[in-house]
């Protein structure tokens, strides 16, 4: 606990996130209690994985993503997927349909097959709006089309997120 003293009151710290503050007033002349409590709950970023094959698309949606509030990684290849999610341990992954010679639905599939992985959200991006009829084949928590709003990307990263939270 630190205390820290200054002219009318003692303002505790209990932690990073609890804090009271003590004051006396002396308003009128009638000394007044004063008694402020706050209790700060820390915020905790959501982490994402995004794994696509264009450089650009990784640089859009990893700074968006960024100021949107989420903690980002990013993967080119698919080699190092099964390391950075043990590593990294995002709470969604956004994964790409088309890859350099792989199909990013399949890729989904063994993730959602691995028991070690299968909890794992993940909302596929395709440039094929069609993929939607076959979403519920690979097991994704949602799929969104390219190109897309940055907004709507965000709203519908959050949707999942709460419904995984809820569950």
């Amino acid at each position: 606990m630190l205390k820290h003293f200054n002219g009318n009151g003692v303002i505790f710290l209990f932690s990073h996130f609890i804090t009271i503050i003590s004051y006396q007033l002396n308003i009128k002349n009638k000394r007044i209690n004063y008694i402020r409590i706050d209790l700060t709950v820390p915020s905790v970023k959501k982490r994402i994985l995004i794994l696509d094959d264009d450089h650009d698309t990784l640089l859009v949606l990893k700074d968006s993503l960024t100021v949107a509030g989420f903690e980002v990684m990013d993967l080119y290849y698919s080699d190092h997927l099964p390391h950075l999610i043990e590593e990294f341990k995002p709470n969604l992954l956004l994964l790409d349909y088309i890859l350099f010679g792989e199909n990013g639905g399949d890729i989904c599939t063994n993730i959602k097959h691995d028991p070690k992985t299968k909890d794992l959200p993940i909302v596929l991006m395709s440039g094929y709006p069609r993929l939607s009829e076959t979403m519920g084949n690979y097991g994704c928590n949602a799929m969104i089309a390219k190109p897309f709003d940055l907004d709507q990307l965000i709203k519908v990263l959050n949707n999942v997120l709460d419904k995984v939270m809820i569950n």
